[in-house]
């Protein structure tokens, strides 16, 4: 079976005349340091490590009863359990290859949704179906202050004239709409784009740049 040969390979390569060891140990150290590249990757790993240090002691003491269930269900057979040295190496093992196996699944895949943008507030705001209120308010407008400086003409070679109709219809301040007209053109669907301007001024969420006003805009220069 897997877990017996898992065990067979694992067994005949720590042995302390084998070179595997070293290459193991200095293998997770040059892993370690590259980890450094990634903050979470960094994260993910010291957090796997700091986890792995703090449970041995009670792995110690626990890990020679996992062989012995091991054999109840057929997995391995019995002598791996000649001696509780063996066991408790058998259960150590195992244990720590598993917290091993999930860093590496759980990095890949963080890593993953970091490259594609998954887990960001707008692309997630994009993406879900039925947002809650904790997802818009996790969308910050940093997102869109790029857009401050944007006049009406502007707005309205980008936004189609349904979408700026459905906006000036649904929000009332000037300020609001073109707050709405910002988010859609950072991406958001215009149904939630009036929400997130809605919910913003529910709770108080007023962001700390300004739009220029038409009269602002109208204005003429001074000469």
């Amino acid at each position: 079976m897997f877990v017996e040969a898992y065990l067979q390979i694992l067994y005949d390569n720590l042995q302390p005349t084998t070179a595997f060891p070293v290459f193991l140990i200095f293998g997770v150290i040059l892993l370690f340091m590259f980890s450094y590249i990634h903050v979470r990757m960094w994260l993910i790993f010291a957090s796997t490590a700091a986890f792995m240090f703090t449970t041995f002691v009670p792995l110690f003491f626990f890990s020679p009863y996992i062989p012995t269930w091991l054999h109840q269900c057929g997995l391995i057979s019995e002598k791996w359990l000649s001696s509780e040295d063996i066991m408790r190496n058998v259960g150590l093992g195992l244990t720590y290859t598993l917290f091993f196996i999930l860093m590496i699944t759980y990095t890949i895949i963080s890593i993953i949704r970091s490259k594609l943008k998954l887990d960001q507030p707008l692309e997630k705001l994009i993406r879900k179906k039925y947002p809650t209120t904790d997802d818009y308010l996790k969308l910050h407008h940093s997102k869109i202050i790029r857009y401050q400086f944007c006049s009406i003409k502007e707005f309205d070679n980008f936004i189609k004239p349904s979408t700026k109709y459905d906006i000036d219809s649904k929000l009332d301040t000037e300020r609001n709409k073109r707050l709405a007209y910002a988010w859609v053109m950072a991406g958001l669907p215009v149904e939630k784009a009036i929400n997130k301007v809605l919910i913003d001024e529910q709770f108080g969420l007023v962001p700390t740049f300004y739009f220029r006003t038409l009269e602002q805009e109208n204005q003429k220069p001074a000469y």
